[in-house]
């Protein structure tokens, strides 16, 4: 499995959203600028923390909820979250430049 790095992630992450298929319903994620991101699981739960770069992939800390290390795997046609024990939990369905899902209010 391959890994984004650090300088692909700071494109790809920073000031868009990603669409994250969690087995049929999305996780939604918009990495506000370089050090704050927010979240809203399927069910609605909805998290702000603080993220950060590393050498190939980040650190999430959320306010009042969980904290970890993720990576971003990628394939022909596929981008993926990988967790630090290194289960895919998911393909990015799509990207977008922004907040269209207003989760930074």
């Amino acid at each position: 499995m391959a890994f984004l790095e650090k300088a692909v992630l700071a494109a790809l992450m920073t000031n868009a959203t990603h669409y994250v298929d969690l087995g049929g319903n999305a996780a939604v994620i918009y990495y506000e600028n370089e050090t704050t991101a927010h979240m809203r699981l399927p069910d609605g739960t909805r998290y702000s923390g603080k993220w950060t770069l590393a050498a190939d992939g980040y650190h999430v800390a959320w306010h009042n909820g969980p904290e970890g290390d993720w990576r971003l795997s990628y394939a022909p046609g596929r981008i993926g979250y990988v967790d630090a024990i290194g289960k895919d939990h998911g393909p990015v369905t799509r990207i977008v430049h922004g907040d269209p899902e207003s989760l930074a209010k």
